[in-house]
């Protein structure tokens, strides 16, 4: 495996507008009202980064869709899963624990992790830090 340097959606009018994809070894936040694709985006991302041999670790404080996944993963859909190492926390503790046991996995060269979470969790970390109180991840 290589390391790479964008990962492409696969869509060439956003691949365009990204340069190539989305940019690896930064983090990147997309925003927009819900139902606006997000959600598929990322899940376009992390089957593109099964394509190209990586393993990707998907957090996801929204409940993961396995039926979109299907849907945008195809025929191949069970070997991809297979790759990915889905969480579904429900409140930051358990959001930081998927964070860090992710990071302790010994199942292979993890290319790529993927977060999408509730502005709730935002809103709860952000008030925590300006009211002085620790926010542990």
């Amino acid at each position: 495996m290589s390391t790479l340097e964008r990962l492409p959606v696969g869509c060439q009018s956003l691949d365009l507008l990204l340069g190539g994809g989305f940019e690896s070894g930064i983090i990147t936040e997309l925003y927009g009202e819900s139902g606006s694709g997000k959600s598929n985006i990322v899940l376009q991302l992390a089957v593109a980064a099964v394509a190209r041999g990586f393993r990707v670790i998907f957090i996801d404080t929204e409940g993961f869709s396995a039926e979109r996944f299907k849907q945008i993963a195809g025929p191949g859909a069970a070997d991809i899963a297979a790759k990915i190492m889905i969480f579904e926390p429900m409140s930051l503790e358990q959001q930081a624990m998927a964070i860090r046991e992710a990071s302790r996995s010994q199942e292979g060269i993890w290319g790529w992790l993927f977060l999408i979470r509730r502005r709730l969790f935002t809103a709860c970390s952000w008030r925590r830090r300006t009211a002085g109180l620790p926010v542990e991840l």
